[in-house]
């Protein structure tokens, strides 16, 4: 069992330790994502404009990564920066929850999606050991 050490270094440690999880998650997901599933509903009328405000929010939050992986996690301006970079994921997961994959469902047929879901796990798994 993993033991967490306690007071401010501690939690720092955990911050960075965490922060290194979340970001290979997150850019691996956003690769994965837009090689496979955009790629491919950018050819429908449809989802088009949808899948550009997705790839927007995926530049988005890769900017803000960046920019918190630049960023000294003890600075006390981290933790808020962090905490804007969680509102938009979840701003982005809400609009492909409620609008995306809804519209997906109506074009693709269930050999398409269960192909795609296929081609993404793939990708992510070869996103993930690349990222560093």
């Amino acid at each position: 069992m993993k033991r967490v050490a306690h007071g401010r270094d501690g939690d720092l440690n955990l911050r960075r330790e965490l922060f290194g999880k979340i970001r290979k998650e997150l850019l691996s997901h956003a690769v994965a994502e837009e090689q496979v599933f955009y790629s491919t509903l950018r050819s429908y009328d449809r989802t088009r404009a949808l899948v550009g405000q997705s790839g927007s929010d995926h530049e988005e939050v890769k900017q803000m990564l960046e920019r918190l992986a630049s960023m000294d996690i003890s600075d006390s301006s981290w933790l808020p920066a962090f905490e804007v970079m969680m509102h938009s994921v979840e701003a982005h997961v809400e609009r492909e929850e409620h609008e995306l994959f809804p519209l997906a469902k109506d074009v693709l047929s269930k050999d398409q999606i269960s192909d795609l879901e296929s081609s993404f796990v793939s990708a992510k798994e070869t996103c993930l050991k690349s990222i560093g």
